[in-house]
């Protein structure tokens, strides 16, 4: 379409320039017919190069904003990266698991939250030491709760913090016993063998005794006709 319009501007261009070409030339002076088609040429001439200019500017423009759009796409605007994502790239890959084995609860003495945390960005660089550490979080008690990608990360970490941070004092946090809801007991089943049954159908959540001894049944949500609800309380090993 675009060569076409151009074949069609060059011709009219070429037919207005040789009437003007031969007015020129004409040995005679121009009489009033030939000074009339001059005259017309010449305003057809500049009609054709204003439209074939606009063209051209319309074609730039819209390739222009193609062009635009898409280093706006490529070079999207994004938030201003925190401590722990500028960190992130330099350290290993994450390792499949909980997030919730990879912590650690730092604290200190007349410390609160915040004074932990400067304190630790101040003495532990874990780019240059190639520590895992995705999150920083305040939590009760003027602690701080520090999240890694995995266990070896959390643990060369705690190495760290008591070598160049003696104040400082890290543990791991404690784990709550979770609580599930058990549908439709029968009444005629005690609380002390829905326990057991429990256990000998989920074997996984067996881990040791002491998982055991930390399983009860904690209170009765409903009682029904002929079952009930119970809440009962688990080890949090087996979670």
């Amino acid at each position: 379409m675009a060569a076409m319009e151009d074949d069609v501007f060059f011709d009219a261009l070429q037919k207005h320039c040789s009437i003007i070409e031969s007015a020129l030339l004409s040995k005679c002076n121009m009489n009033h017919q030939v000074r009339e088609e001059a005259r017309q040429a010449l305003g057809e001439l500049k009609s054709s190069i204003y439209k074939n200019f606009e063209r051209v500017k319309a074609a730039n423009f819209l390739e222009a904003c193609k062009q635009s759009l898409k280093e706006a796409i490529a070079t999207q605007i994004t938030p201003k990266p925190n401590y722990a994502s500028v960190v992130a790239p330099s350290v290993a890959p994450k390792e499949k698991g909980k997030s919730f084995d990879y912590c650690l609860v730092v604290d200190s003495d007349n410390c609160s939250s915040d004074d932990v945390r400067k304190i630790i960005k101040s003495k532990i660089n874990p780019a240059e030491s190639k520590l895992g550490v995705c999150d920083l979080k305040n939590i009760r008690g003027n602690k701080l709760l520090v999240k890694c990608f995995s266990e070896n990360d959390r643990n060369r970490l705690l190495t760290e913090l008591q070598e160049k941070s003696p104040e400082l004092k890290a543990s791991l946090p404690k784990r709550r016993n979770p609580a599930i809801i058990v549908k439709n007991v029968p009444n005629e089943v005690s609380n002390e063998d829905l326990l057991k049954v429990i256990s000998e159908q989920n074997p996984e959540i067996v881990v040791d005794d002491e998982s055991i001894g930390q399983c009860r049944a904690r209170f009765t949500l409903k009682t029904f006709q002929h079952a009930r609800a119970c809440c009962n309380r688990n080890s949090p090993h087996s979670s």
